[in-house]
């Protein structure tokens, strides 16, 4: 059965009607879309096809009521006779129907609003900032969904996820680029003190009685090669150099050299849970059974970085924890694996803050190092088990120092020995176990109820780095990765409304409350005030720099040539032939590059300037505008560098009869002075106009 083809949405034939009537094209598409569920073709029809109708017209007829609604405030705009903005420039020219286009979760509309321009200005839509519409295409609500969908899955998840539910195509630049865009406030949202204080209020119960848990750990993400570490990406090139192995799969904890390392810092809280180290290690069935529960955790706030050291991690990780209790009340605990750069770290930034910190090793990784040694020792898994067991409770009994003494023993009898020659698991365990030992006090850990795993860390390395960068195939880069992850910290800490709406107040500051640039565009060039791109072809367009000037089509192209009846004092006969040269105005990158590669600019004494009365009638002689070009010091080249990096003239010079070359020296007023050996010559300026 084929589905129900619903009609087409009804035209309208202004964009912009009236308020008497400013819903007319919504009310029309109810009434059909009630027309046709009153239709026997649908009355007939499975649930299915009657929510799947309401589904694809339900989304038009939200979009029409945004439009309609649009074009309604577009009506009611009132125009002002004249408008200032901080750069001091007054706009009396109002321009009403200015478009802007919006991408929506519901679909594309138009928002239409007066734009106020003046000569030489950025035009100035005051109906942005009411409507806080963004810079560019996409409105926020579509971002905020962006964001969520890049952040869960890989981005042609997001691209099939965005459609089904938006019905917006997006490509996978532009979804990495507005996540890159969504976390612009991250740092300056968790760096606020209110924040701090708001999430600690939400988070922490009031007792002192709950132990401050820090933790940091490092996961690796591959990364593209332009963004590896320095190290890293010189000792990739040095393996590639070798020659490698003929198998298809990687050896054992073989180095890739395509890894950066992602820092994850965690700030919680424990509930205390007193125990004993047969709650960890149980050695009877009695002991399994009356096993107490673990401490139990709450509070989590965790952060990761790619782009940001270790150091700069840790030291935000203090700054959360200190804000926790700035008092320094509560019992304050380090969780790591082992990293000694890590330990310095902890060490430092509690000196700095003057607060006493307990460090302890993660007990999982005592535990893998302990395997290792048992086997070395063992042949039977059994007996391995056994000897695990036995030497990880003795060190959880605090008596690390035994252990220690036991494998030196060890390591020396099979140094001798050559019928055993297995040591290298006991030889680094040996060496972690007593490197560690100030931090395996685990007695007292368990006597008073801290946490003694990193498990909640670990944990974070998985869910947030591992499952959404680590999937098959995946090569980021550095922008891209920090985004994502910064991402994911925000929605797996809870934050994503309060962090979404402080984003948009600082997105409304930047694009409407905040000053203009100052343009760098030259005055006027006239003694009337008028400027020189006052009636060029693009001058009704909306412009902000130079850089985003619309390339003018090359057929309306303004061509200059010089006339040989207008001469300065001082000019011989021979400036009456007519010479091969001519300027044309071009916004091309390639014309920009030919003006600095082929165009010779020298400076003319500042004496040799014609006087005051000798100016040709279509203009005279302005201030210089801005310095000349670098390296040039004379200020009789006026404004020639700005005029050519402004409207871009590209001057082609050929040999003149006399075989001597002109060259373009100075632009003042409307007139354009060309010199060579014999004198120099002023042509006027004058569109679409040979002279």
């Amino acid at each position: 059965m084929e589905a129900y083809a619903p009609a087409e949405t009804p035209a309208c034939d202004t964009p912009a009607h009236g308020a008497r009537d400013a819903f007319g094209r919504s009310r029309a598409l109810l009434e059909q879309m009630t027309a046709a569920l009153a239709d026997s073709d649908l009355l007939g029809a499975p649930a299915d096809r009657v929510e799947d109708f309401l589904s694809r017209q339900g989304r038009e007829l939200q979009r029409l009521l945004l439009q309609d609604h649009l074009d309604l405030r577009a009506v009611r705009e009132e125009r002002l006779p004249a408008l200032t903005d901080t750069d001091e420039v007054t706009r009396r020219r109002a321009e009403p129907g200015r478009v802007h286009q919006l991408a929506t979760t519901i679909g594309r509309v138009e928002v239409s609003r007066i734009a106020y321009r003046a000569p030489g200005a950025s035009a100035l839509h005051p109906a942005d900032a009411v409507l806080a519409l963004p810079r560019t295409l996409h409105s926020y609500p579509l971002r905020l969904q962006v964001a969520y969908e890049a952040a869960a899955g890989s981005l042609r998840q997001a691209q099939d996820a965005l459609n089904r539910s938006t019905g917006q195509h997006l490509g996978t630049r532009q979804l990495m680029e507005i996540c890159t865009a969504a976390v612009a406030d991250v740092d300056a949202f968790y760096g606020l003190s209110e924040h701090r204080l708001a999430t600690r209020g939400r988070n922490l119960a009031e007792s002192d009685e709950l132990a401050l848990v820090l933790s940091v750990d490092a996961t690796g993400i591959n990364m593209i090669p332009t963004d590896l570490n320095p190290a890293v990406r010189a000792d990739a090139a040095a393996q590639a150099e070798r020659r490698q192995r003929p198998s298809a799969k990687l050896s054992a904890r073989e180095r890739t050299g395509r890894r950066r390392m992602a820092t994850v810092t965690a700030v919680f809280d424990s509930h205390p849970a007193p125990g004993t180290p047969a709650d960890i290690m149980p050695a009877t069935a009695t002991e399994r059974s009356s096993r107490n529960p673990g401490p139990v955790t709450s509070g989590r706030v965790v952060h990761t970085g790619v782009t940001t050291t270790t150091t700069k991690m840790i030291h935000e990780m203090f700054q959360q924890a200190n804000a926790r209790d700035p008092q320094h009340r509560r019992r304050w605990i380090a969780l790591v694996d082992g990293n000694n750069h890590q330990i310095d770290r902890i060490h430092a930034e509690a000196a700095a803050l003057g607060v006493e910190i307990t460090i302890y090793i993660d007990i999982i990784h005592v535990i893998e190092y302990c395997s290792r040694a048992a086997e070395d020792l063992h042949r039977s898994q059994h007996a391995r088990a056994s000897w695990v067991n036995d030497t990880v409770r003795t060190i959880l009994e605090g008596r690390s120092a035994r252990v220690v003494g036991e494998l030196r023993t060890e390591l020396a009898d099979r140094t001798t020995n050559p019928d055993r020659p297995r040591t290298a698991g006991i030889a680094r365990t040996l060496a972690y176990l007593d490197a560690k030992q100030p931090y395996l006090a685990y007695h007292i850990a368990l006597t008073i109820g801290l946490p003694i795993a990193t498990g909640v860390i670990e944990g974070c390395c998985r869910f947030l780095v591992k499952d959404r960068l680590d999937v098959t195939g995946a090569r980021w880069s550095l922008d891209g990765a920090q985004a994502v992850l910064t991402l994911r910290e925000v929605i797996t800490n809870g934050d994503m409304d309060q962090y979404w709406a402080f984003h948009l107040e600082r997105e409304h500051e930047r694009t409407h409350a905040t000053p203009l640039p100052r343009t760098t565009r030259p005055r006027s060039l006239n003694r009337n005030g008028h400027h020189l791109r006052r009636n060029a072809p693009w001058s009704s367009r909306e412009t902000s720099t130079f850089s985003t000037l619309p390339v003018r089509p090359a057929s309306r192209s303004l061509k200059l040539r010089r006339r040989s009846s207008t001469t300065e004092p001082g000019g011989s006969a021979s400036d009456s032939e007519p010479v091969n040269t001519w300027a044309y105005i071009s916004r091309s990158a390639a014309s920009r590059r030919s003006v600095a590669a082929n165009m010779s600019i020298e400076p003319a004494p500042l004496s040799d300037s014609p006087s005051r009365d000798s100016w040709p009638s279509a203009g005279r002689p302005s201030r210089p505008l801005a310095p000349s070009v670098p390296g040039n010091g004379s200020r009789s080249l006026m404004a020639l560098p700005h005029v050519l990096s402004y409207l871009d003239v590209h001057v082609q010079r050929h040999p003149s009869p006399g075989g001597y070359p002109s060259r373009l020296s100075t632009i003042v007023g409307r007139s354009i002075w060309w010199s060579s050996r014999s004198g120099r010559t002023a042509v006027p300026i004058e569109k679409n106009s040979v002279v």
